[in-house]
């Protein structure tokens, strides 16, 4: 469920990872107390208050209401708060877990359990190393190693390794290696025979 398109005021009834009904609940946004709160699933509202409407002293009642949220590309959901008029960019996800996990080590990173960087449920969300993160993106296969001239120990393009295959046909290794300095003779050989380089 997408909680963060429903901009109705009302709070959600919903059930938890554990199947157990829950009423939505919402707490002050740290830093941004009595200006917005967010909820634990992860809905964000500005709160009812005066504020300054020009330079002239005027005010006005700005209601209580939810603020819509954008799906950015990289799958996160970031919301720009203000105070004392300056804006601050912030993920969603980050403002959840500082509201309703407790941090005791003082992890850096927020997780999702999921894998789905738009489900800011408070049950979703877990407070992570750095190391932690990336174990959970490979185990979940988010995280695939790169090959080729991608990796960024690569010394040879795709070009260079066809080049290499191709000159095997006719050339020694030895000869082969001092073409491409860059490698030795054993990369050489693990490239002709495929050890190396095997998807191309």
């Amino acid at each position: 469920m997408e909680y963060y398109k429903n901009l109705d005021l009302t709070d959600i009834i919903y059930f938890d990872e554990e199947g157990n009904q829950k009423t939505e609940q919402w707490k002050d946004v740290i830093g941004y107390e009595g200006l917005y709160q967010v909820s634990d699933l992860g809905r964000v509202k500005s709160m009812q208050r005066i504020c300054s409407c020009n330079s002239k002293g005027g005010t006005r009642l700005k209601k209580e209401k939810i603020l819509k949220q954008t799906l950015q590309e990289s799958g996160y959901i970031q919301r720009t708060l203000l105070k004392e008029g300056k804006l601050f960019l912030t993920g969603v996800h980050r403002l959840v877990a500082k509201a309703f996990i407790s941090n005791p080590e003082n992890k850096p990173e927020v997780n999702h359990k999921d894998c789905i960087k738009h489900h800011n449920y408070v049950y979703n969300l877990e407070w992570n190393t750095y190391k932690e993160n990336i174990q959970h993106s490979w185990k979940n296969g988010l995280a695939k190693p790169k090959k080729g001239e991608k990796h960024n120990m690569s010394k040879l393009t795709e070009k260079d390794v066809l080049e290499i295959r191709e000159l095997y046909k006719t050339k020694k290794v030895s000869e082969i290696a001092k073409m491409f300095p860059k490698v030795n003779e054993q990369a050489i050989w693990k490239i002709v025979k495929r050890v190396r380089w095997k998807h191309i």
